[in-house]
């Protein structure tokens, strides 16, 4: 029985996987709207003479 658990943790470690790609998912749309404030703060510098 220990075995057959210890392979379903196995199996479990391959699952966090996408969830680890989830994961990274929302740091990659904050990325995106850091870039997106970075962008508007280059537009308000290139306003300034």
């Amino acid at each position: 029985m220990n075995t057959s658990a210890s392979k379903k943790t196995g199996k479990k470690t391959t699952v966090p996987k996408p969830t680890k790609e989830l994961q990274t998912d929302p740091p990659i749309s904050e990325r995106d709207e850091v870039k997106k404030a970075e962008e508007r703060t280059n537009k308000h510098q290139k306003h300034k003479p």
